[in-house]
């Protein structure tokens, strides 16, 4: 069971905010998992795996085909939807049936929140059940917070690159002030 963090446009400049937080904002989620430091414990894990690990960090492109429900005239209409994926090479896979599980409603995930992908893609439910366009369409990324370790996707491919280099930025460590 995965912890995703919704993540939403943010629509104004934030001054002096560095970081991730400084491109978007985080959705309030409701569920005391998210209390307590969820984010930089994510935030610094991502990093960690960064610097430590041989597997490289990777922005991946990920599709898929989703059929539109019948038109009057009974054609169906097809809608490709891309991802772009952040995270180690390994966890892309993952990351692909989490998308596509979200988008078509099958096979879903256990999730401990929801993540409306499917209505920021398509407006719709699995059912066809239009639902409020303008509520869903701030979401633009999911953070899988507890992943081992955690990895995001997104709606905007300038976005995931910004992400990528704002997230796996080596942060310095403070000196500590001693004075002799």
């Amino acid at each position: 069971m995965w912890l995703v963090q919704r993540l939403e446009k943010k629509n104004f400049p934030t001054e002096g905010v560095k970081g991730v937080d400084g491109i978007v904002r985080f959705d309030y989620m409701g569920s005391s998992e998210f209390e307590w430091g969820a984010l930089p414990k994510a935030l610094k894990s991502m990093r960690e795996v960064a610097e430590i690990s041989t597997e490289k960090i990777v922005l991946q492109k990920l599709e898929h085909v989703v059929r539109r429900p019948s038109t009057k005239s009974g054609a169906q209409s097809k809608e490709t939807c891309k991802a772009y994926f952040v995270g180690p090479a390994s966890h892309a896979e993952q990351a692909k049936e989490l998308f596509v599980s979200e988008l078509t409603g099958e096979n879903k995930k256990r999730l401990k929140e929801p993540t409306y992908i499917q209505y920021a893609y398509l407006g719709r439910d699995s059912f066809g059940t239009s639902v409020d366009d303008s509520h869903y369409s701030r979401y633009i990324g999911w953070w899988v917070i507890d992943g081992q370790p955690p990895w995001v996707l997104f709606k905007d491919e300038a976005v995931a690159r910004e992400w990528m280099k704002l997230a796996y930025v080596r942060v310095p460590k403070e000196k500590p002030n001693v004075r002799l």
